[in-house]
């Protein structure tokens, strides 16, 4: 209790790392993992996997195994080296890295697995990302006036809420994680001129940019941008607001530059009349799905969930705030007119279209880059305890214990038995030692064997490609005439389940030396003459006769790489310094 009253933010944080300890006992425990599995890497599981495969506990566990883990595993060991990771060989002709922002080349969070991307540092990166999700919630709460128990309980409903715990594994949250301290670093600059708040604002901000997520940088800048708007009083603190975020953008510089030019050469899924355009919405049979999965209709397409209480706890705390104003009323209108809109995106196709339209936000697939949704949820909920409980500590402790106590109980899992899902099976070595020994040949799976970027992890050139940020020239080259759709619906990867004399020429001519397969399949009469089996184990490798060397395109963007180093390292502690002299 000393702590409690000597040092409320330490005890507020100290109390939800224990909450996080309690969900997430099993995985503290080393129990299980947070490293989510995915079945398609290889048919038995990753990589020769013989433990449990319970079902997914977050939406999408197959992204760990297609994109995370293995970019990671890449950025650590070019870092290590003392490398820039810039450029990556291994999938397609080559593709950049830096600029993808799902690569996670240079994202500030994730620091520790530079350094060393073992199962066991995934898990406390996770776990850590919650808290520090949960910890600024409650950080934000108590400086917008809540008391000590109500402000923990915002905090608990954004850390243990089904926005972020069902998305635990994706990229996107390395953003919405630092969201409410932005918010937080922006009302501190907003009151009073503040040399921390405006290198605080401007530290978010940078994390935030350097996150990963451009479509999740979108929606939560929009939401700040509103913040500074309403709760600015007068001109100088709102430029002194956007002064801090505009320091952290140009620091990021290094990463925008061959981004934007990355940008205008790619294809992606986001486009106009895709199922991931900022027009696209949920039906509303999804609305079930908020409460929590116990309330949602049968046949209802799945939907974050935000806990009984909570909602209801939100509920109260909004209409208190219009019906009821008190001092800290203006701040939860805010919020819950954030809420409401994201939920109109989401939900009302009028009004998707017309967001859908707008430049930028017509790129955002707002169903899942919900964060302002979530944490304005939250927060209203925080405010909602603390207006219902008044003055009786009792009353808040239980509103407290009845939001902790549900969103621990809906907490998924169980999580898989610990795993490494990096550890190489016997045709890894296999194939290593060949391909070191034939410079300039490459390798192509059929089906979900090794999937795109798990070749990666290993260096193993596999030229499939993973749909985000396609290079045009390379999409010509490798898609046409192979198994993919054309725009706006590509595939995410090329499969080439359908071998063919035209598919197998191409990949001839891309230097392809070896198909990898799952061990029963056969090849087609078309093409069995040109393919003959040099590795029948766990999987089957054929080798194509006929091949021819293939180089591999140019490395695009490090002009643009080298301008954004020189133009970040000026003009981000250049506007910090000035802003800092000026405020």
């Amino acid at each position: 209790m000393m702590v409690l009253h000597r040092h409320p933010l330490v005890a507020g944080w100290l109390a939800l790392g224990a909450l996080l300890a309690a969900a997430y006992t099993p995985v503290v425990a080393g129990r299980q993992t947070l490293l989510a599995l995915d079945a398609g890497v290889m048919p038995d599981g990753p990589y020769g996997y013989t433990g449990p495969r319970p079902a997914p506990a977050v939406f999408d566990p197959a992204a760990s195994a297609i994109k995370y883990v293995p970019y990671m595993k890449l950025a650590s060991e070019s870092w290590r080296r003392g490398e820039v990771p810039f450029w990556n060989p291994y999938n397609g002709g080559g593709v950049p890295f830096w600029a993808n922002g799902e690569a996670f080349a240079c994202a500030p969070l994730r620091g520790p697995l530079y350094v060393s991307p073992t199962p066991a540092v995934w898990n406390a990166y996770y776990l850590g990302r919650l808290l520090l999700a949960g910890g600024l919630t409650f950080s934000l709460a108590l400086a917008l006036g809540l008391a000590w128990l109500p402000a923990v309980t915002a905090g608990a409903a954004y850390m243990l809420g089904g926005y972020v715990v069902l998305g635990l594994n994706l990229f996107h949250l390395d953003v919405d994680a630092v969201l409410p301290g932005l918010l937080l670093a922006l009302e501190m600059l907003l009151r009073r001129r503040s040399h921390a708040a405006f290198a605080l604002a401007g530290l978010a901000s940078w994390v935030m940019c350097l996150g990963g997520s451009q479509q999740a940088l979108v929606a939560d800048l929009i939401l700040a941008a509103a913040w500074v708007l309403v709760r600015g009083r007068g001109r100088g603190a709102r430029l002194r607001a956007g002064w801090a975020v505009a320091c952290g953008a140009a620091g990021a510089l290094p990463h925008w530059l061959p981004f934007a030019e990355l940008l205008s050469r790619a294809h992606h899924l986001h486009g106009e009349g895709s199922l991931r355009a900022g027009a696209a919405v949920l039906p509303l049979a999804s609305l079930s799905c908020l409460p929590g999965p116990w309330a949602a209709v049968a046949g209802a397409p799945p939907f974050y969930y935000m806990g009984g209480a909570v909602g209801l706890l939100a509920l109260a705390g909004g209409w208190l705030a219009w019906a009821r104003p008190d001092r800290a009323a203006p701040a939860f209108r805010l919020l819950g007119v954030a809420a409401a809109a994201e939920l109109a995106v989401i939900f009302v196709a009028p009004v998707a279209g017309l967001v859908g339209r707008l430049p930028l936000l017509g790129l955002v697939w707002w169903a899942k880059y919900a964060a302002p949704l979530f944490l304005g949820v939250a927060l209203l909920a925080g405010y909602g305890a603390g207006r219902l409980a008044g003055r009786r500590l009792g009353m808040a402790g239980l509103l407290a214990l009845a939001v902790c106590a549900e969103l621990v109980a809906l907490r998924p899992g169980p999580f898989p038995a610990p795993h490494d899902p990096l550890r190489p099976a016997p045709y890894i070595g296999w194939l290593q030692a060949r391909l070191a020994r034939e410079p300039g040949w490459r390798i192509c799976g059929v089906g979900n064997v090794l999937m795109p970027n798990m070749a990666a992890a290993f260096r193993l050139p596999d030229v499939r490609l993973e749909d985000t940020l396609i290079d045009r020239d390379q999409y010509r080259i490798l898609f046409d005439g192979l198994s993919a759709p054309k725009p706006p619906r590509l595939s995410m990867f090329i499969t080439l389940d359908a071998m063919d004399a035209r598919r197998l020429a191409t990949l001839r001519g891309l230097g392809v030396r070896y198909l990898l397969s799952a061990r029963d399949w056969r090849p087609p009469a078309s093409v069995a003459s040109a393919l003959s089996r040099v590795y029948r184990d766990e999987i089957a490798i054929w080798r194509v006769s006929g091949a021819k060397s293939f180089a591999g395109f140019p490395e695009r963007g490090r002009r643009w790489f080298r301008a954004g180093c020189l133009a970040g390292g000026i003009l981000g502690p250049g506007l910090l310094l000035a802003g800092l002299l000026l405020l």
